[in-house]
Formats: C-alpha cells, sequence, structure tokens
C-alpha cells in the first residue's frame, strides 16, 4: 500500500516530477476483464496521469510497454492526448486534462494552460447527433483530436481500445469514445475517467451508457458536479467513489481539513489548497486507485 503523496504544489499539481509509472510487478492490462479490473483502473489512472507528462518524458516511461506511439495535437484548442500502441491489438488513448503553470515551465505553456481554461469554460451547447446536447468545448476539442487520430494508420486494422483521462482529459476520453465507436472494426474496451466533469443533457448521455464507461471520483472533489445541473448538465450513470464516507459528510471533511492544517504547514502553500480541489489531483487518484488493486490483489 502507498501513503497519500504530500499535499505540496509539485505533487497536486501535475506533471510530477519524479514519479515512477506503473511502479510495480504486475503492470500490464488484463485484457479480457476490462473495467472489471481493479489492476486495469490503477493502469488506466497511470496512463492518465502520464499526460500531464512531456512527449519525451511519455517516450521514455513506454518504450517497453508499447509497440508504438502516437501523440495527437488539436489544432485550435490546443488539447493533447496519446496513444500507446500496445501489440497491434490492444491500444491506449490517453487524454490530457487542464494544465497549471509551475515555476520552471516556458512561458510558451501559458497559450495552452489558457486554451485549456478555455476549451473548460466555453459551455455553449452544442447540438449531438441523435438528439441531445454537448458541452461545446469539450466537444470541438474532442473531435479535433479523434481528426487527428483518424489521419493515422492505427485504425487500418482492429484495435480493442482502452480509453482514459483525468479532469478535462476525462471528458475528452468519454467524446472521443462515443465517436471512436463508429469506426468499422474498433472496439471500446473500457472508458475510463477520472474526476470528470460533465459533458451533455441527459439525452445525450443516456446514449453513452451503451459504452464501458467507469467514472471515478475521489472525496469531496468538486468538478465532477461542473457544470451544474441547473444548467441541464448531466453524468452517465455508473460511478465509483473513492473515499465515499469524506464525501457524503461534507461539512465535517472540510472542517477536518482545515484543523489539520498545522500538520501540514510544512508541505509549503499546497497545504492550503480547499479540499474541493485538492481532491481533484490526478495523483491521489492513481494513488487510491494502486491501493485498492493492493488490497484486493491481497485479499485473494
Amino acid at each position: 500500500m502507498r501513503p497519500l503523496p504530500a499535499a505540496t504544489l509539485d505533487n497536486i499539481n501535475p506533471p510530477v516530477r519524479g514519479y515512477r509509472y506503473f511502479d510495480h510487478a504486475e503492470s500490464t492490462l488484463e485484457t479480457g476483464r476490462g473495467i472489471e479490473s481493479a489492476r486495469n483502473r490503477w493502469l488506466l489512472s497511470e496512463y492518465a496521469l502520464l499526460a500531464y507528462d512531456d512527449a519525451q518524458r511519455i517516450g521514455e516511461t513506454l518504450r517497453d510497454r508499447s509497440s508504438r506511439l502516437h501523440f495527437l495535437r488539436g489544432a485550435g484548442h490546443k488539447g493533447f492526448a496519446y496513444v500507446a500502441d500496445l501489440d497491434g491489438h490492444d491500444a491506449v488513448l490517453a487524454f490530457r486534462g487542464t494544465q497549471v503553470f509551475k515555476p520552471g515551465d516556458s512561458l510558451s505553456k501559458f497559450g495552452e494552460v489558457a486554451s485549456d481554461y478555455w476549451t473548460d469554460g466555453r459551455f455553449a451547447k452544442r447540438a449531438a447527433h441523435g438528439g441531445g446536447w454537448m458541452h461545446g468545448g469539450f466537444a470541438d476539442s474532442a473531435d479535433e483530436l479523434i481528426d487527428a487520430l483518424l489521419d493515422t494508420d492505427l485504425l487500418a486494422s482492429p484495435r480493442r481500445w482502452w480509453i482514459a483521462g483525468h479532469s478535462l482529459g476525462g471528458a475528452l476520453a468519454l467524446l472521443a469514445a462515443s465517436r471512436l465507436r463508429e469506426e468499422a472494426e474498433q472496439r471500446i474496451a473500457a472508458v475510463l475517467s477520472f474526476g470528470q466533469p460533465k459533458v451533455g443533457d441527459a439525452t445525450f448521455v443516456s446514449r453513452l451508457e451503451e459504452l464501458p464507461v467507469y467514472r471515478i471520483v475521489h472525496g469531496c472533489d468538486v468538478v465532477p458536479t461542473l457544470p451544474p445541473a441547473a444548467f441541464g448538465f448531466a453524468h452517465t450513470s455508473r460511478e465509483h467513489v473513492i473515499d465515499a464516507a469524506r464525501r457524503a459528510d461534507y461539512p465535517r471533511a472540510v472542517f477536518n481539513h482545515i484543523a489539520d492544517y498545522a500538520q501540514r504547514w510544512r508541505q509549503g502553500l499546497g497545504a492550503l489548497t480547499p479540499l474541493a480541489l485538492l481532491d481533484h489531483a490526478p495523483i491521489y487518484y492513481a494513488t487510491h486507485c494502486y491501493n485498492e488493486y493492493v488490497a484486493g490483489a491481497n485479499a485473494r
């Protein structure tokens, strides 16, 4: 079991420098089990966290885990995803979430960060094929990245797709899966999102229930509550809540978080992060998913 990393600014705002991805002896997908496998959920949380890193680090990390690697970049929205072709049959498609600017980043990253926030905030309704509507910013960014995927030769043969993303990346993963399933001979094995915001109205997301979708929500993470239901947005139904007791008693959780500051102040400014945002950190999703996998494996 792994302890939760300290709430430093570097840990809670990816990429996490020095993080050891896929650090377990059993670190290959159980391709016959889909989203029911705790190992698969942990591994896809690692792929989603890795999407925040740069192309060089992604390539180094996946050098021995994939036969081919493709990077997908959106032109207008500047979204990012990568494809790790595992063996010519199974492939992982991981989407990057909303970035933040960290000390040491190049000034050119400002434009990407601003574009991510523009994508998040532009939730004007866009009509969906078959009825209902989608979050306009998410839909446009997902379309750019899937169009980039269609420009590769990856769809020239049948593949089984494992799709993942955190936050904005989770929203893009779900919308991308809804398009990718329409491509001939392509099969969606799993769509895992971590701290995903809502992507459309109830009519639209009801059709996504046909996909093997699994939303993972950590404790008091506020992002899955956005955009508000009052604006007509809805979620797919299959949800797994980590630390559900804390989420169920939100006021007490916030009080405990504030009261615990005296124990956390050495962690720096990250210790001041509100609980609703702290629980959104992708490293905590990956750590909890790992611990659930190890706990389940040890119980067998």
